[in-house]
């Protein structure tokens, strides 16, 4: 029922809360003080920041807020309050005659002010601008200009301007414009803990600011200052370059404000995440949250949650892809599971300090009707966050900035890993590291005896490309030459190199970089058997052909992915799938060879006419997706094989293995690399068994 009588206080249109009608109205119906954008608590810390107490201050359009008489109470007794209805005046002197003495009030309009210059150390205004400027009319921007020049007017050098408003898009124009020279301008978002009684109509999404403009002294020999800085966490300040600084941030906080206020009401419908950034912001954000919302039935254990991902893992499946978070929250069992991911470049403590950093903002994306005392659970894997270290960092001029990192993976594995900076979210290898053996054949216990394990392939679509060939007759059993194009870290061609020792491999690589880097962190060997070009791929491809080398390679593998990350498909890089050098690639196979690719589209379109292609150049081609992967594996092949042809069903899975001749040679393949990959094999059998039999004929 209060609400209602509130509510009803509200103008029918933003415009009404220009006119003095408006207000005698609004104050005659209610004589109970009303805070508009919250109370002296919300407010109290920004305004004892920047107002002393013997400081002279003014409060433009006081109405019958409680502020004034707060600060008074706490001190600040040199107080002018004007407001443009009478009504209020004569109800706040009333009130205040015998308990504020000191404390005066004037009927008086914000544009006319009968008050001498530089009278004042202080203007306090809350939310009178935000009534006055309530669209971009001429005659509302000309009342507004009369208004700023008037505080500008009674303001003392140095005396300060104190707004407090929700800075919507044309408020927060006109005043970056208003105060673009001449004044030091500083913003503060102000945490309003007591709701917005002006919610429905105004929109209690948006957040409150408090600007403080200092006026600067003028001088015509000096040039015009223009500083902007917002507040921090704490009691430091950022200082922007420009205007767009300031304009940025408050826009982000009303957008977080936003998504806040609808997470509350509603289930996501689209994946929905938010950066929290510390101070630095040069590190790039802290903590990302994303939110996974699943249906009330399948929240078994409770309403909301939150799951730290541990660190170095931010980029595996289950925590980097929407299918992979979706299908943590179901595991975990709550209807809203917050994800935290946290990033490199940032130092942190164990789990309970990062715990209490995320904490509160994390509880702000929860739904409404949560028990406000209730504690929630904060998941993770283990007992601590792991560990991430950065031990390379570097630049190049064709793959720009990246890092080798190194954390703690699944059991305690170490993983190392390439990045490449212009995609954080990426990984280009990983491999898994081993204890060096010394002289005697033991493994050495110090730290610094770990190697990259070239047995070992972390990438589930490298262990599709080795399962893809089984495809190929009689790989294993005689000589044969690979061509890879696109090297990374080397993961790829390094592992075959050891596990086929009868294969010959030619990588081809543009980025010379990238071969130094592989040479020194992945374990990259080159010798007879396996050597890196370094030039571009379709040239070197174009140029082989050239010198008469048709027919000479047995599997060519497109492992190389698009530098333009604008493209709707990221691998292989759309030069390699053009008709013409796909036509190369078929002359530089042999008749039982196949061009093997690694393809990432997001893109339907794009991928579809990059199927159509392949299939226009390649009488026969298989598709093989990657378990819980975007990626997918293409293998082309240059003869079609009656054998898998005759697998094909128009709503099953070709089920390779189910071919005799198929199913001897990934036999054959799996002795091979048992024999020198010291037992791994067994591991990524059943993956390679599954790829293959849920391979489709396309």
């Amino acid at each position: 029922k209060i609400l209602q009588t509130n509510m009803s206080l509200l103008p029918r249109s933003h415009q009404q809360f220009q006119l003095k009608q408006y207000w005698d109205k609004f104050f005659t119906r209610r004589d109970s003080p009303f805070e508009w954008y919250g109370e002296y608590t919300d407010l109290c810390h920004v305004i004892h920041r920047y107002v002393k107490p013997g400081n002279k201050i003014l409060v433009v359009g006081c109405g019958n807020s409680k502020l004034s008489e707060q600060l008074y109470d706490v001190g600040y007794q040199s107080i002018d309050n004007i407001d443009i209805s009478e009504i209020v005046i004569r109800q706040m002197a009333l009130r205040n005659r015998q308990k504020r003495p000191k404390m005066t009030f004037a009927a008086m309009d914000v544009q006319r002010m009968d008050y001498g210059d530089s009278a004042y150390d202080c203007v306090i205004d809350k939310g009178t601008l935000d009534a006055l400027l309530t669209d971009e009319e001429h005659a509302t921007l000309e009342k507004v200009d009369k208004m700023f020049s008037e505080i500008a007017r009674v303001l003392k050098v140095a005396g300060r301007y104190l707004l407090v408003t929700l800075a919507q898009a044309h408020i927060l124009e006109k005043l970056l414009r208003a105060f673009e020279s001449g004044w030091l301008v500083r913003v503060h978002h102000v945490t309003v803990e007591s709701p917005l009684t002006t919610g429905r109509k105004l929109g209690a999404s948006l957040p409150v600011f408090a600007f403080v403009m200092t006026k600067m002294m003028t001088s015509c020999s000096l040039p015009t200052m223009k500083v902007y800085e917002y507040a921090n966490n704490g009691d430091s300040f950022t200082r922007c370059a420009s205007v767009d600084g300031i304009r940025e941030y408050v826009t982000s906080l009303q957008q977080y404000s936003m998504v806040k206020y609808h997470l509350a009401k509603h289930p996501i419908e689209s994946p929905v995440y938010v950066d929290l950034w510390s101070d630095d912001e040069s590190l790039g954000p802290r903590y990302t949250l994303h939110v996974v919302d699943l249906p009330a039935q399948l929240g078994s254990n409770g309403m909301f949650a939150i799951f730290i991902v541990p660190q170095g893992r931010q980029l595996e499946w289950l925590f980097s892809t929407e299918d992979g978070r979706r299908q943590l929250a179901q595991s975990a069992g709550y209807q809203r599971l917050v994800v935290v991911t946290l990033h490199r470049d940032h130092r942190y403590g164990g789990v309970e300090e990062v715990k209490e950093e995320i904490a509160s903002r994390a509880l702000e994306l929860a739904q409404d009707g949560l028990p406000q005392l209730k504690k929630y659970p904060v998941l993770t894997l283990g007992d601590d966050l792991g560990s991430h270290t950065i031990v390379h960092r570097d630049t190049s001029s064709i793959s720009g900035p990246y890092v080798v990192e190194e954390f703690t993976g699944e059991e305690g594995a170490q993983v190392r890993r390439l990045v490449f900076l212009r995609n954080p979210l990426l990984a280009q290898t990983e491999v898994q590291m081993k204890r060096e053996k010394n002289k005697t054949n033991k493994k050495r216990s110090d730290s610094s005896s770990l190697i990259p394990d070239l047995h070992f392939l972390f990438f589930d679509y490298h262990k599709t490309i080795v399962a893809s060939l089984s495809l190929i007759q009689d790989l294993c059993s005689s000589e044969h030459d690979i061509m890879i194009i696109g090297l990374g870290g080397g993961a790829l061609p390094s592992y075959i190199h050891q596990v086929l020792p009868k294969v010959k491999v030619t990588v081809v690589e543009l980025d010379p970089v990238m071969v130094r880097c592989a040479e020194e962190w992945f374990g990259l060997e080159q010798c007879e058997e396996m050597k890196v070009v370094v030039g571009d791929g379709v040239e070197y491809m174009k140029n082989t052909l050239l010198q008469g080398k048709k027919g000479h390679f047995h599997v060519i593998i497109f492992d190389v992915d698009s530098k333009d990350l604008t493209l709707g498909m990221s691998c292989p890089s759309p030069a390699f799938v053009e008709e013409g050098l796909l036509m190369v690639a078929r002359e530089l196979l042999s008749s039982q060879g196949a061009l093997i690719t690694n393809l990432v589209s997001r893109n339907l379109e794009m991928k579809n006419a990059v199927l159509k292609r392949l299939c226009d150049m390649f009488p026969q081609v298989i598709g093989i997706p990657v378990p819980s992967d975007v990626n997918e594996v293409m293998v082309a092949m240059v003869m079609p094989r009656e054998d898998i042809s005759q697998l094909a069903s128009p709503d099953s899975p070709l089920k390779l293995l189910s071919s005799p001749a198929v199913k001897a040679s990934f036999q054959s393949l799996v002795d091979t690399i048992s024999g020198v990959d010291g037992g791994r094999s067994p591991v990524m059998r059943d993956h390679w068994e599954m790829s293959l039999n849920h391979a489709v004929l396309l």
